[in-house]
Parts: structure tokens; sequence; C-alpha cells
């Protein structure tokens, strides 16, 4: 072997050996140090979480987009409110209906309304009804109730339609007047005038109403031109009290 030929083997060998020094080295410990871990985490980590994200996270994040957030915001703006008031207005009505007025209608239905059919229907139920309360309450009133009131409770009265005072005296019926009565029979109608029995007596009348009632005799208690008040009692001139019709 020559001399030149030492030196190119030579030259050769520092040649690959500075390459692999100055390149392939620092590469090679960049890549173990560095790149290996880097790829080593991203196989056992990051590509595995990728693949949790795509295949798991990814479809509920979409469902809970799709689905979930507008049923609760329907819920929160429409569902909520409405079973709020159901719980606080609805309900409390519904359960006042069930155990008070639902039985009371019940009751009246089968038992009120069916007992007053009966007695709007029965002309004898209801004169026994008129009789038995008459009788029980016969002595209660001391000094009786008038003109077809009934007594319903110590010294009261419940006065028929026309009628009023604690003993149902007072008559407030309005009516024409008449001026004379022959053969039982009322004649001379005062035109355009309408009062009261009271007033019509206590002036030009003889009988009043229809049917036709006679005017007593003498006018009581104030003689004629003059009647009671019926606040105070106290007679008073009968020319304000005429009305025309």
């Amino acid at each position: 072997m020559t001399t030149a030929s030492v030196r190119k083997d030579t030259w050769e060998t520092t040649v690959v050996n500075v390459r692999t020094a100055i390149y392939t080295k620092p590469l090679y410990t960049h890549y173990t140090t560095t790149i290996r871990p880097l790829y080593n985490h991203y196989t056992t980590t990051i590509y595995t979480l990728y693949n949790h994200y795509t295949t798991t996270l990814q479809p509920l994040h979409n469902h809970y987009i799709h689905t979930i957030q507008p049923l609760y915001d329907h819920f929160t703006t429409t569902t909520q409110p409405l079973y709020t008031h159901y719980t606080t207005t609805i309900r409390p009505l519904y359960n006042h209906y069930t155990t008070i007025t639902q039985p009371l209608h019940d009751h009246y239905t089968t038992n009120i309304q069916t007992l007053y059919k009966h007695y709007r229907s029965d002309p004898n139920l209801r004169s026994l009804v008129y009789f038995c309360l008459s009788l029980s309450h016969a002595a209660v009133c001391e000094t009786g109730c008038q003109n077809g009131g009934r007594c319903v409770a110590p010294n009261r009265c419940v006065c028929t339609y026309g009628f009023t005072g604690a003993q149902c005296e007072r008559d407030y019926r309005t009516g024409p007047c008449f001026a004379s009565v022959s053969n039982q029979m009322c004649q001379g109608q005062l035109t355009g005038i309408v009062c009261t029995k009271t007033l019509c007596c206590a002036t030009v009348g003889r009988a009043w109403g229809h049917p036709c009632e006679m005017c007593p005799a003498q006018p009581h208690p104030c003689r004629r031109g003059f009647i009671p008040n019926h606040r105070t009692g106290a007679c008073q001139g009968t020319v304000t009290h005429l009305r025309s019709v």
C-alpha cells in the first residue's frame, strides 16, 4: 500500500467521523431526546385523546347543541313557568274545587235541587210547608204579622210583596184609584193617576187597585186629606204625593 492510499483512507475515515460528529450524532441525539419522546407522547396520549374526542366527546357535544340545549331553553322559558303557575295557582284551585266546590255542587244537584223542584211542582207540599211554618212560629211574634206576612223569628215578620214594616202593616203597592163604587163594582177611575191605597183612600178615592179593594169608611190613623209619614208617623198633607202616568 502506497503512502497516497493510506492518506486517502485516513482522509475518508476522518471525513466520515467529522460528518458523524457534526451532523448525524447531534441529529440522532435530538431525535432520541426530543423527537422520539414527543412522538411517543403523541401516539400514547394525544392520538388517544383525539380519538376519544372524535368518537365520544364530539358526538356528545353535537347532541347537546342540537338536542339538549333547545330542550333546556324550552324548559326554562316555557315549561318551568307553566309548572310554577300550575303548582302555585292551578293546583290549589283544583284542590279547593275537588274538596269543597265539587261536594257542594253534588249535594246541591242531588239533594237541594231535587227538593226544590219537588217543592215547586207540588202545590200540596208548598201548602204543607207554609202551614208548618205558621204553626212553628205562631207564638213567636207577639203582635202578629199583617197582610199575609209570616213570622220567622222572635218578633220578626217576613212580608209579602207590596208590604213593609215590623208587622207588615205599611202598604206601598201602587195602582189605580176609583172615585165611586156601585153594586160592589169600582167606577170612575181617575185618569192618569197611580198611587198607593192609603193615598187614594185618604183623598177622593172610594176604592183602589186591581182587583178592586174597597176603602175603609174612615181613613186611619189620619183624617181624610192626610196620610202618616212612613218614617215619623206624623200626619201630613196628600197633595204632593199624587203621581200621574
